[in-house]
């Protein structure tokens, strides 16, 4: 760095500093993080990870759960195992009310995914633990009070939490923090779920999960409910003394976005978000052939091994995600900034003995938008005795659904919920478009590919005790 620059981004940082200070970060570690971070940033390092760095995986470099032992395990092993949400996020994408935990929404059988997620942990009787953010942790709070109400049993499986760290955000055109006296929390953001790492330390659960004899995570998000404890998984993760384990899924064209797996040059494991992804270079990100396998964010850790890495150094130095944003993000116009963020995934670099494990389909049924919440509330999906989703085994369509809603009329879950009132059934139904306003009567089938347009501005009936079957526009 010249001695310019270097001049500035002492000064820089040192705002940096004196504004999380203010703030009352919780640790010093979380400081140096940032500083960590922000001095790649101001380098200007860009985060990417180009193509000519990594090579793809082939169907020899990976082993398939369908491939595993499947053996009995020891269920004094489930003692050793905790299993951890990422909750962090707001329901906004989807059109939910402002402030929202994303994990509130009514997704299956008049149950909130939050309340499925309990209900799972409470079956196989393996704590809960939610990494909340600033956001979400009030309203989750109330969320798990009333569903003990609804629900007494689940008394005495109610989940700790812990919160995610801040960081501050970077203005793009000097580097400087974020000022925003209208809005003082959008001065902030969440630094990416690869925070969950340094935040399970500071809070001091990574210490009392150690002190109690839970050895191992499970790791995944809020919003998959096809994330569960799978037994068979857990002992080939142990038997193999992995130190973290992520599932993998076949891509599909639904998960073009999502993070795939590679290898350096070197052979070792690595994730590349989409993010992290030069712009030139994401047709190749988002080609099926090329990049087979993508991160569920299912994630297996061995939390003696985590204890040890953190024990060595303040923090895990994980791949930076730079995130160009709105400092209001319901206002494209305001000041430009920097989100840093990190991913839970790419720490599969960092851990000794790591490794990848292909999984089906029903592993990864998360709701993203309103496309993926039409499909998981219909009979494609069911919800078992013990509160796993799973694919209907009904199903005889081997491709996974695909479906694409008129985005312009269905902006929010409210609106949503008024035209499928009724889900018509999508058991075998392989893809569904819809265009303009449609409002479903009680028990409508829908099989092979059906396209339903409306040009009027009418909201168009269709009528209950109907087949749509293959190739018709409705």
């Amino acid at each position: 760095m010249a001695d310019e620059n270097l001049s500035i981004y002492k000064e820089n940082i040192e705002l940096f500093i004196n504004k999380m200070n203010k703030n009352k970060v919780k640790d010093e570690s979380v400081i140096e993080c940032f500083k960590y971070y922000y001095k790649k940033l101001y380098k200007n390092e860009s985060g990417f990870i180009s193509k000519k760095d990594i090579k793809g995986f082939n169907s020899n470099d990976i082993v398939s759960v369908d491939n595993i032992a499947n053996e009995d395990i020891d269920e004094n092993l489930l003692k050793q195992l905790v299993i951890i949400k990422l909750n962090g996020g707001l329901g906004t994408t989807i059109g939910m009310e402002p402030g929202k935990p994303k994990s509130l929404l009514i997704v299956k059988n008049d149950l909130s995914f939050l309340e499925i997620i309990m209900k799972q942990a409470a079956h196989i009787n393996v704590p809960l633990i939610l990494m909340n953010s600033s956001n979400t942790s009030e309203e989750t709070d109330k969320a798990v009070q009333k569903a003990i109400l609804r629900f007494p049993e689940l008394k005495e499986h109610k989940p700790e939490y812990f919160e995610q760290n801040q960081f501050p955000k970077v203005k793009k055109d000097d580097l400087t923090p974020v000022s925003f006296p209208d809005n003082e929390k959008l001065e902030w953001n969440p630094p990416g779920h690869g925070d969950i790492y340094l935040s399970l330390k500071i809070s001091g659960l990574l210490n009392k999960l150690l002190t109690k004899g839970i050895k191992y995570a499970f790791i995944s998000n809020s919003d998959n409910l096809g994330a569960i404890v799978d037994k068979k998984i857990f002992k080939y993760f142990i038997d193999n003394k992995y130190s973290f384990l992520m599932e993998v899924a076949q891509k599909t064209k639904s998960d073009i976005k999502g993070g795939h797996l590679a290898r350096d040059n070197k052979g070792n494991l690595l994730l590349r978000e989409i993010a992290q992804c030069p712009e030139d270079e994401l047709d190749d990100f988002r080609d099926l052939t090329k990049y087979s396998y993508f991160n569920t964010n299912n994630v297996w850790i061995d939390l003696e091994y985590l204890n040890k890495i953190l024990s060595d150094n303040n923090f895990i130095e994980l791949d930076m995600i730079k995130n160009e944003k709105s400092v209001n993000p319901n206002d494209k116009t305001s000041t430009k900034i920097y989100q840093i963020e990190t991913a839970l995934g790419s720490a599969i670099s960092k851990f000794k003995n790591a490794c990848a494990i292909l999984v089906n389909r029903d592993r990864y049924l998360p709701v993203k938008d309103l496309n993926h919440l039409l499909k998981i509330r219909s009979d494609y999906t069911l919800l078992t005795n013990n509160f796993n989703i799973q694919i209907n085994p009904e199903r005889t369509i081997k491709e996974d659904i695909e479906i694409n809603i008129d985005k312009n009329i269905y902006k929010g879950v409210s609106d949503f919920d008024k035209c499928f009132k009724n889900t018509p059934s999508l058991c075998n139904c392989r893809y569904l478009i819809i265009n303009r306003r449609v409002y479903f009567e009680e028990n409508v089938v829908i099989k092979g590919d059906v396209r339903i347009d409306n040009n009027k501005h009418l909201t168009k009936i269709i009528n209950k005790n109907i087949v749509l079957d293959n190739d018709h526009i409705y």
